[in-house]
Order: structure tokens, then C-alpha cells, then sequence
């Protein structure tokens, strides 16, 4: 996988002050921060999100997506597989009642895919990479390209781990970190979230068959296929949400979406509630002196800051015009410590957010 472009990781938000993006390493990725605890499964044909929005500073919003079937999926540690002895990390999936194991590989550059175990299904049980396919190159930055072009191999194996079918793909591959800012889901807010954009092509396939003794060419396929999918990654957590989009061409080019957001055990849960404005403080963490930016409708606001019992030690009113909340704060002498500011209008909870001061 070869690095095309690379951009510092420090940039200037709108007004000049200095954020820190994210820089995704291999220490962020389960297994070593254990196992998601919760899903948020969807499949429909309705923009959840708009992924497309690229760039610094961003405000992703899924706060509102629902449960719409029962597959699940989560990262963890694999038990010990004779198929996959290299194998450090584990993305287990239950889909339309199948259960999925994708071995994988986790180490300084990168994450990579070793290949299926299908555990529960007649015929085709192990579906195996001849070679590691990257899926996450390691360090990633904002700015970061990454693009591979090649042939891809891999093997099909029955439960006795016998061999069925080889098949050789021509495919394209590149990665793209083009966003970064805050993503909000039904469990909390996340600051500091690296975006993703992952499209996979291959332009045909062919397949070989086992006779028992050696490969017998059987077919090729040269029907063109693409995938496009979005991944939200943070420091200390990994992966937080997937999300694919397909295009439809008939009747008419329409876009659904399909994916899953996660809920990790070692996550700050802020809860969001349903009537709540995106909002960002920047830069966090910080010393004291902050700004916080949105989009909200006109009116009267009161920011409160509270420390983790609920207690509040500071407040100030805000008007906001034309749909843009801007408020410049300090709150000397405030301690050093993690605290809460809310924003409410009306007496009405419009937005909680968590930050540090140093």
C-alpha cells in the first residue's frame, strides 16, 4: 500500500486558533482496548448522515439513527485458529442469522484482513487471503492517501478445511483520511474523530476449482463492481461507525446507506438527546480560554459549566443571530479537571459537551 500525500497534523480552525487533529495509531485498535458493548444497526434508503462532507472542523450527526434489524457486529480478541495462526484481532458479525469471523492482523502499519471463518452454514466455511489485505494503513493522519492497484488471491476451504475454489481478483484500492471533527451517536459525543473513505474496484474475477490434485480453470467474471464506505475513528477506541453506500442505477440512481455505529466500554457516554444543536469547543484541551461554535436557531442561550457532580461554577447568556452560535470564553479561575458546558435556551438541555482544562 503506497502513501500518496501526507498533510501536517496541525491546522488552523475558521478564526486562527490551533486544533490538534487526530493521529489514528495501532495502540487506538481493540483488542487492547476490548470489545464493543452496543450496536446501532441500519439499512435503509434514507441519507442517516451526510458522508460526504469532507474537510476540518466537521459536524457528523447520527445521533438519531435507530436499530432497523439484528445483525450486530464488534472487534475483540480471536481464540487460538490452526487456519489464522497470525491472527491478533477479530471482527465477529452476525448477519441474517450467519455468523461471520474476520481474522485479522493488528501491528505498527496497519490492520489487515487474513482472511473468513463462516461458522454456522453448509459448504464454504473459511474464505482465505493469500496475502494480508490492508484495510487501515497505520499511522493515519488527516490528509493521508493511500491508493494500491494489484491482483488479490484467495482460497475457499470446506468445514474439513478441504479445498474448493481459488479465485484471483483485479482490483483497485485507496483510502482516503479527507474529515475530521466531532461525531455524535446515540451513545455520546466524540471530539478529535478522523474520517475515513474507503473505495474498493475490481474490474473482473476468475476462479479455479480443486480436483483433488491441482487447480482447474472453471470461469471469469468481468462484470465491473465498486464499493464506497465511510469509518469514524478516535484515539483510545478505533472504529466508533461504518457506514457503505450503494448506488442503485434502476429504476432511477438513488443512494441508500447501511452500516452500524458502536458503543465501546471504555467510552465517556454524554447522552444526547433528540432536540439537541451540534456544537464544537475549540481547542479542547485547553487553558481556560476557549471559543464554541454551531448552528442554531435565533434566540436567547445560557452556557453553565458544571464539574462531574453536577455542580455549576459558571454561567453566561448568549443571543445567537442569522443561525450562528459564537461565544469567545474564559472561566479563570476555574481548576484544571474535565467539566461540562451546556447550552439551553428557555430552560430547555439543547447541547451538553465535555472538554478538559490543563
Amino acid at each position: 500500500m503506497k502513501r500518496l500525500t501526507t498533510t501536517s497534523i496541525i491546522a488552523l480552525c475558521t478564526i486562527g486558533s490551533v486544533i490538534a487533529q487526530p493521529v489514528i495509531s495501532h495502540t487506538d485498535f481493540p483488542p487492547l482496548n476490548g470489545f464493543s458493548t452496543e450496536f446501532r444497526n441500519f439499512n435503509n434508503g434514507i441519507t442517516p448522515v451526510s458522508p460526504e462532507n469532507t474537510g476540518g472542523n466537521q459536524i457528523w450527526d447520527l445521533s438519531s439513527i435507530a436499530t432497523t434489524d439484528s445483525n450486530y457486529t464488534f472487534w475483540g480478541t480471536p481464540v487460538s485458529n490452526a487456519v489464522f495462526p497470525n491472527a491478533n484481532s477479530l471482527m465477529a458479525q452476525h448477519v441474517n442469522g450467519i455468523d461471520i469471523q474476520e481474522y485479522e492482523q493488528l501491528n505498527t502499519e496497519g490492520l489487515s484482513s487474513l482472511g473468513i471463518h463462516i461458522l454456522n452454514t453448509p459448504g464454504v466455511a473459511y474464505l482465505i487471503k493469500e496475502e494480508p489485505l490492508l484495510r487501515f494503513p497505520l499511522p493515519l493522519n488527516y490528509g493521508d492517501i493511500y491508493s494500491e492497484e494489484g491482483d488479490e488471491y484467495q482460497i475457499s476451504k470446506d468445514t474439513n478445511g478441504l479445498n474448493l475454489n481459488r479465485t484471483h481478483y483485479t482490483r483497485s484500492y485507496s483510502i482516503n483520511a479527507d474529515g475530521w471533527g466531532t461525531l455524535l451517536t446515540p451513545f455520546g459525543i466524540h471530539d478529535n474523530v478522523l474520517r475515513v473513505k474507503i473505495i474498493e474496484e475490481s474490474n473482473a474475477y476468475s476462479v479455479w476449482d480443486w480436483n483433488g490434485t491441482n487447480w482447474e480453470f472453471s470461469y471469469t467474471n468481468t462484470a465491473p463492481t465498486s464499493y464506497e464506505s465511510y469509518y469514524w475513528l478516535t484515539n483510545g477506541i478505533g472504529v466508533i461507525a461504518a457506514v457503505s453506500a450503494t448506488t442503485n442505477t434502476i429504476p432511477q440512481t438513488q443512494t441508500t446507506y447501511s452500516g452500524i455505529l458502536y458503543k465501546q466500554n471504555n467510552a465517556t457516554q454524554i447522552n444526547v438527546e433528540k432536540d439537541n444543536i451540534p456544537i464544537v469547543i475549540y481547542p479542547n484541551p485547553n487553558n481556560g480560554h476557549f471559543m464554541i461554535e454551531g448552528v442554531a436557531s435565533p434566540g436567547s442561550y445560557i452556557i453553565t459549566i458544571s464539574n462531574v457532580l453536577g455542580e455549576q461554577v459558571f454561567k453566561q447568556a448568549i443571543s445567537v443571530h442569522n443561525g450562528k452560535l459564537y461565544a469567545e470564553l474564559t472561566t479563570d479561575p476555574i481548576a484544571a479537571g474535565t467539566w461540562y458546558l451546556m447550552l439551553s435556551k428557555d430552560g430547555k438541555r439543547m447541547a451538553i459537551k465535555q472538554f478538559t482544562i490543563l
